[in-house]
């Protein structure tokens, strides 16, 4: 009697950490895992572009332009929002940011020609794109600029 005994207390065991493993498993499989958070100093160019792709707008352009590259990246710190939030040019990229530093990461984009880019604004505390501002950019020759014109003279 003891040998059965022995055994059913065994078997009630096994049942009850299995109760347990099965209701933690439960309990912590059913949490959102939160997603890993991306370091802003180190992430690829491979991975602003996936995160870019999120924005209806920027994925539009980069459909369009599949020959665009990234023109630059600047992290945003709070110095530099502040001063853009104050400045004169593409002040809307910088309104409504937190002021903190390595949160943003200002991406442009241009295409091969030069003629269409974006501004964008990544915020790194959850991998989105907060801002999104197309740009037509117009060439003009050296001539042009420098105002250049021949004089013809009588003779």
């Amino acid at each position: 009697m003891n040998f059965k005994l022995t055994k059913n207390l065994i078997i009630i065991f096994i049942i009850a950490v299995l109760a347990v493993l099965i209701c933690c498993t439960f309990l912590f499989g059913c949490q959102k895992i939160p997603f890993a958070k991306d370091n802003i100093a180190t992430v690829s160019d491979q991975r602003i572009i996936e995160i870019l792709k999120t924005n209806s707008d920027v994925a539009g352009y980069m459909n369009k332009n599949s020959d665009f590259q990234i023109q630059s990246k600047e992290i945003l710190t709070k110095d530099s929002i502040l001063a853009g939030q104050n400045g004169q040019e593409f002040q809307p990229v910088y309104i409504g940011l937190q002021l903190e530093d390595n949160r943003y990461m200002k991406v442009q984009l241009i295409n091969s020609s030069g003629s269409e880019g974006y501004i964008t604004v990544i915020d790194f505390s959850d991998s989105s794109v907060q801002k999104a501002f197309g740009l037509l950019l117009f060439q003009a020759s050296a001539n042009m600029i420098s105002g250049k014109v021949q004089k013809v003279t009588a003779p």
